[in-house]
C-alpha cells in the first residue's frame, strides 16, 4: 500500500473537475494553496467554441465555454513542466503497473476517465458519458485485486476504486473528448516570484479577450452569434415530423453542456466572475471587481437560457430562445470584452 500523503485537495469553489484536479497537484509541487478560479482565469480559460462532432452516431454540434488547454497554459506560466503520456499497451495490467510505478515514486498522476465508469459519480449526477472527466490518483493498495486512491472534485476524501473499473474509465473511446487512456504528470521546470502578479493577470485577461473577440467562425464572440443565427433557422425545419426528434436531441445536448458539465450552469462565465473579483485584489487591478459584477449578470444570462430550454416544451419557442439569447449574449460579452480589453491595455 502506498499512498503520497503532501496531497491536500481543498474543496469549496464551483469549478469543474479537470481544473480542481490540476490545482490539487500544482499545490503539491508548489507548496501553496491556489484558487481552482485563478487557474482558470490565468490560463486564458474563458472561450466559446463548436463544432460538429462527426465521430458520433449521429452528428451533433457541440459546444463548449472553456479553452480545453486551460490547464497546460497555467502550469507553463506558474514555472511547472506538465507531461501527457498515452499507454503503449491497452491492457489492464500495464496501465495498472504504470501508475503504481509513477505513484511509488511520489509522483502522482492526473487520469483523464468518461464518468460513465465512475459508480460514485453516478449516483450523484446519473448515469452519463463524459470524457472531459479528470480524476488525482495519489495511492494504491492491493488485496484481492488492485486499487487506487483518487481525489475527485465531487469530495476532498480519498475515493478507493478498483482498477478494473478505473481501467474502463480511462480507456473510452466515447466522443467528444474520448479519454483513451492519457494521464498527466507534473516536474518543477523553473520559478517564478509570484503566483499573484499583476503583470501576470494583465496579460492573461487582455490575450483572453483578443481571443474572443477576434473573428472567428468556430470561436469567440462571432461564433455565438453565428450558431445563434443557425439555431433559429431550424424552426423552418421544426414543423416537418420526421426532423424533431434530432433538432430536440440537439438542444438537449445543448443544454447538456450548460447544465451538467460545468457546476455554475453558467457556460464558466460565473467562473471567470471569480477570477475577476479574486485578481482585482492585486495591484493596482482594482477596476476588475466591476467588471466581475458584469460578468457575474452573463453568467445569470447564461443559467436562464438553460432553465427556459429545461421548462419550454414547443418546439419552434425553445429554437427561437436558444438562437436569439446566443445572439443577445455575443453582443453582451462583445462590449463587456473589449471595454475590459482597453481598460488594461490604457
Amino acid at each position: 500500500m502506498k499512498i503520497i500523503s503532501d496531497i491536500k485537495p481543498k474543496r469549496g469553489s464551483l469549478v469543474d473537475c479537470r481544473i480542481q484536479s490540476f490545482c490539487d497537484m500544482v499545490g503539491y509541487y508548489k507548496k501553496s494553496f491556489i484558487l481552482p478560479y485563478y487557474c482558470f482565469g490565468i490560463g486564458e480559460g474563458l472561450a466559446f467554441c463548436y463544432w460538429q462532432e462527426r465521430r458520433t452516431k449521429i452528428p451533433l454540434i457541440v459546444m463548449i465555454g472553456r479553452k480545453i488547454d486551460v490547464e497546460r497554459i497555467f502550469t507553463r506560466k506558474i514555472g511547472l513542466k506538465l507531461s501527457v503520456f498515452y499507454p503503449n499497451k491497452y491492457n489492464a495490467a500495464d496501465n495498472n503497473q504504470d501508475l503504481i510505478n509513477l505513484i511509488d515514486n511520489d509522483i502522482p498522476v492526473i487520469a483523464d476517465v468518461d464518468r460513465f465508469y465512475l459508480d460514485y459519480i453516478n449516483e450523484l449526477y446519473g448515469k452519463k458519458h463524459f470524457g472531459l472527466h479528470s480524476v488525482l490518483v495519489v495511492g494504491y493498495r492491493i488485496k484481492d485485486e488492485v486499487e487506487f486512491a483518487l481525489y475527485d472534485f465531487v469530495s476532498e476524501n480519498l475515493i478507493w476504486y478498483p482498477s478494473n473499473k478505473l481501467y474502463l474509465a480511462r480507456i473510452s473511446n466515447w466522443q467528444p473528448f474520448a479519454p483513451k487512456g492519457r494521464i498527466y504528470t507534473m516536474s518543477i521546470s523553473n520559478e517564478v516570484t509570484r503566483l499573484y502578479d499583476e503583470k501576470l493577470i494583465r496579460d492573461a485577461i487582455v490575450s483572453n479577450c483578443k481571443s474572443l473577440l477576434t473573428p472567428n467562425a468556430t470561436s469567440g464572440v462571432l461564433a455565438m452569434k453565428l450558431l445563434g443565427e443557425e439555431i433559429k433557422k431550424l424552426r423552418t425545419y421544426a414543423n416537418i415530423q420526421k426532423n424533431n426528434h434530432l433538432i430536440n436531441l440537439q438542444l438537449r445536448m445543448i443544454n447538456l453542456y450548460l447544465r451538467e458539465y460545468e457546476p455554475t450552469q453558467t457556460f464558466y462565465r460565473m467562473i471567470y466572475a471569480y477570477f475577476l473579483k479574486e485578481a482585482s485584489q492585486v495591484g493596482n487591478l482594482s477596476i476588475l471587481e466591476e467588471f466581475a459584477c458584469e460578468f457575474e449578470e452573463i453568467a445569470s444570462k447564461w443559467k436562464k437560457l438553460s432553465e427556459n430550454l429545461e421548462i419550454k416544451t414547443r418546439l419552434e419557442e425553445k429554437l427561437y430562445i436558444c438562437g436569439e439569447e446566443l445572439i443577445k449574449l455575443s453582443v453582451l460579452e462583445e462590449s463587456v470584452l473589449k471595454r475590459l480589453q482597453n481598460a488594461l491595455i490604457n
